[in-house]
């Protein structure tokens, strides 16, 4: 009876170890749900307040801007390489694509009045894309790797700082036209004068520099003008 009961133990025992081994680790995104939480980029709980409405450490996140990846709790968001220097944050409301994301860019905005307010060391450029988004981000004007400009949004007074995420097309006109209204290509970005004195001194020339850039597709083509 002795020999039964110690073998009985031994087989328990192996079997709580099999057991053991074969329980499943729980899953790495345990508390998400099964797409990631749409949000409201723009929307503020109070006047002053920075944060977003949505987009608490509990809600589900989007691994990438692509959401092209598995869902993760934003509070188990993993930390960004560009965290630590302000780049992007650890989890937020992407101002693209409206959704919970893990490290997503940070926007910071320098307002100006021409193009050459953009050149000194303490400005932020925002990346706008070829279809002048600029929900992209920022980084310092410095870095820009295609042309800093002030760019003039819709609906807005002032221009704050910009580069292209990739090279940004101005318009262009022949010598020849020097003087004359042009018709302009409306994918291309046209600049933006605040001289009163433009039109009427008949010089018709102006500085990149001392000028503002806007989309053509926002211009008044009978005001228009070759310089």
């Amino acid at each position: 009876m002795l020999f039964v009961y110690v073998l009985l133990w031994v087989y328990s025992t192996f079997a709580a170890t099999l057991t053991a081994l074969h329980t499943p680790p729980p899953p790495h995104n345990q508390g998400t749900l099964p797409v990631a939480t749409r949000c409201f980029s723009t929307y503020t709980t109070f006047f002053g307040d920075g944060q977003t409405l949505s987009c608490s450490p509990a809600d589900t996140c989007n691994l990438n801007l692509a959401g092209n990846e598995e869902v993760e709790v934003c509070g188990s968001c993993p930390s960004g390489l560009s965290e630590s220097s302000g780049v992007t944050t650890r989890f937020g409301c992407s101002k693209v694509t409206k959704i919970c994301t893990c490290n997503v860019p940070t926007y910071s905005e320098s307002q100006c009045h021409s193009n050459d307010d953009c050149y000194r060391s303490d400005r932020s450029c925002r990346l706008i894309s070829s279809d002048f988004e600029g929900g992209f981000g920022s980084e310092p004007c410095d870095i820009c790797q295609t042309n800093k400009m002030c760019f003039l949004e819709a609906g807005r007074q002032a221009g704050y700082c910009a580069c292209g995420l990739s090279k940004i097309d101005f318009a262009t006109c022949k010598a020849a036209d020097v003087s004359k209204t042009i018709k302009v290509r409306i994918d291309s970005m046209c600049l933006l004068t605040s001289d009163p004195n433009f039109g009427s001194s008949g010089a018709f020339l102006q500085r990149y520099d001392a000028m503002r850039a806007v989309p053509c597709t926002r211009v008044n083509q009978a005001a228009t003008f070759c310089t």
